[in-house]
C-alpha cells in the first residue's frame, strides 16, 4: 500500500490544483496531453512520408542515409560495413529498380551487367559532387524474390596507391610469405 500512496496523493493534489486554478478540461484529458508529445501529429506523418520507398512515377526515393557521398534508396538496412564499405540489403525493391536509380547518379566509363541480373559500377563519380573520391557500386538480386537485391558501396576515400619497383614488389611478397608461416 505505501507505494501506492505517492500515487494517490499526487492525484489528490492535481486534483486540487485544478480545482483551485479551475481546469476546464477533464482530468484524463489533461494527463493524456500531457503524456503525448506535442507535434505527435507531425512526428506520425514524417513516418509514414519515409515508409514510402517510390514516388509516384515509380522511381525510388533516396534516403536520409549517405555513404561514401552515395545517397542510399529508401528500403535499404545496412548488414554489414568495413573502413569504406558498406553491404546493404532490402527486401523490399528489385535490383532492375536499384540499377536504374544509382545509374541516375553515378558516371563511370565501366559499367558490368551479370547475366543474373546483377550491375556493377568501377570507379564511379557521382553526377552531383564529382569531387569525392570514387565509388564502386554492385546490385545483386536475391535468389527466389524479385522484390529484394542487395547493395555494395565501396568509397576509394583515404586510399593510398604506392607505385613500386619490381625489386620492391618480391621483397613485400617475400616478406608477406615469411610472416604467414
Amino acid at each position: 500500500m505505501g507505494r501506492y500512496s505517492g500515487l494517490i496523493l499526487s492525484g489528490a493534489l492535481f486534483g486540487a490544483v485544478c480545482t483551485l486554478i479551475g481546469c476546464s478540461k477533464p482530468e484524463a484529458e489533461q494527463q493524456r496531453e500531457l503524456l503525448t508529445p506535442p507535434n505527435q501529429a507531425a512526428i506520425q506523418k514524417a513516418k509514414q512520408e519515409k515508409a514510402i520507398v517510390v514516388n509516384g512515377e515509380g522511381e525510388l526515393l533516396p534516403s536520409d542515409l549517405v555513404l561514401g557521398g552515395f545517397p542510399v534508396p529508401r528500403g535499404f538496412e545496412i548488414k554489414r560495413s568495413l573502413d569504406n564499405e558498406w553491404f546493404l540489403r532490402s527486401l523490399e525493391v528489385s535490383a532492375a529498380r536499384v540499377a536504374s536509380y544509382v545509374d541516375k547518379r553515378l558516371f563511370t566509363g565501366s559499367l558490368v551487367r551479370s547475366s543474373v541480373g546483377g550491375f556493377r559500377w568501377d570507379g564511379a563519380q557521382l553526377r552531383d559532387a564529382p569531387n569525392l573520391p570514387k565509388l564502386t557500386v554492385r546490385v545483386s538480386p536475391t535468389k527466389n524474390r524479385p522484390n529484394a537485391c542487395e547493395l555494395y558501396i565501396r568509397s576509394y576515400a583515404n586510399i593510398k596507391v604506392e607505385k613500386l619497383t619490381q625489386e620492391q614488389s618480391e621483397a613485400r611478397v617475400r616478406e608477406a610469405a615469411r610472416t604467414a608461416e
